[in-house]
């Protein structure tokens, strides 16, 4: 079976989640790695033997690469992936996909325009756990959906912030809790509720030195006609994990950290939902939390695969979009004090 070479830009901490993933995947071949930094590039060339570029246009034009992982600074990443794909090159990229919606939107056309692969990673989107209640949920098992929230409370020391310059700014992270850390609580919601008719928010800066929100809070209306909360914040201390509630007229669901930890169901609203056997155990779900860089090795191999059988990968550049556009409408409804409708226009 032929393989896809594949070239990292980005040699910080996420890199080794996707050396990792291209290594554990039967359909990907590492080819090379790049990074502004010279020290940081050669480091992880010497490490897995393959080439090291600073320039990464030098690593498209030479290395032979067909498919990039895009893990830089968040504010680069639409330019990058665009440079990628003006030398034919395939592109999966961290989250946020990008930071602003206009260059996403170029990005999506660019790559379908050259009939190139264009993808986004959320990993949680692979866990099983996620998979079994979208598709309860689909069925109808917990009845009309009222209410889903979604409450993210991490922690992130000050230093995560001093060391890393361009984390919580507007530029270049693009917000801060919710943008960085939240993203793929925001992408789970919506993956399994739907789209968002209109949000109000509210953030600020409460104990870090940043530009950008440690902590956010909004109000949601899903085109559904369910409500919800979105929380999110990087001061919480111990860190507490994502968690996600969903009411439905026939029962409930909490999901804490990945696991369930609840599912109450009743047929009669006039009757207390009772607590039932989930369908997918405490240990099945930690067993695959176990496993080192579970997600990105799904997404990566799909994402191979999807070049080899030219098919649309897990998440294409249209669904990275989605948790990016909410998020901008939260921060929208944050700086104009008044709810803000979706879709936005980029």
């Amino acid at each position: 079976m032929r393989q896809v070479k594949f070239g990292i830009v980005g040699c910080g901490v996420i890199s080794e989640a996707h050396i990792n993933a291209v290594l554990h995947s039967p359909n990907s071949e590492l080819v090379a790695v790049s990074d502004v930094r010279e020290e940081a590039a050669k480091a992880k060339a010497d490490q897995y033997n393959v080439e090291a570029y600073t320039d990464v246009e030098e690593m498209f034009d030479k290395s032979g690469v067909e498919a990039i992982v895009v893990g830089t600074p968040s504010g680069t990443h639409g330019e990058i992936a665009l440079k990628a794909a003006e030398y034919g090159i395939h592109a999966i990229v961290e989250k946020p996909i990008d930071i602003n919606l206009k260059t996403i939107d170029r990005m999506i056309e660019t790559f379908r325009r050259k009939d190139l692969k264009l993808a986004g990673v959320f990993q949680r989107r692979t866990y099983p756990v996620y998979g079994i209640v979208r598709e309860r949920l689909r069925r109808g098992e917990f009845g009309r959906i009222l209410l889903a929230d979604l409450y993210m409370k991490f922690y992130r020391k000050p230093s995560y912030y001093e060391k890393g310059v361009w984390k919580g700014t507007w530029n270049m992270d693009g917000g801060g809790a919710l943008m960085n850390q939240g993203i793929h609580g925001v992408d789970l919601i919506l993956w399994l509720i739907g789209g968002v008719e209109e949000v109000y928010g509210i953030y600020s800066h409460q104990a870090r030195r940043i530009e950008a929100d440690d902590t956010s809070l909004a109000v949601l209306k899903f085109r559904s006609g369910a409500m919800g909360v979105i929380e999110a914040s990087t001061i919480v201390n111990p860190d507490r994990g994502i968690k996600i509630e969903i009411h439905g007229e026939k029962g409930t669901v909490e999901i804490d950290r990945d696991i369930i930890i609840g599912w109450y169901l009743t047929h009669d609203p006039e009757e207390r939902a009772i607590d039932v056997q989930p369908p997918i155990s405490r240990e099945e779900c930690e067993s695959i939390k176990r496993i080192k860089y579970y997600g990105h090795r799904v997404l990566i191999d799909d994402f191979a695969r999807a070049i080899i059988e030219d098919r649309e990968p897990l998440i294409p550049g249209e669904e990275a979009r989605r948790a990016v556009e909410l998020i901008r409408a939260i921060y929208k409804s944050c700086d104009e004090r008044k709810p803000i409708k979706l879709p936005l226009k980029s």
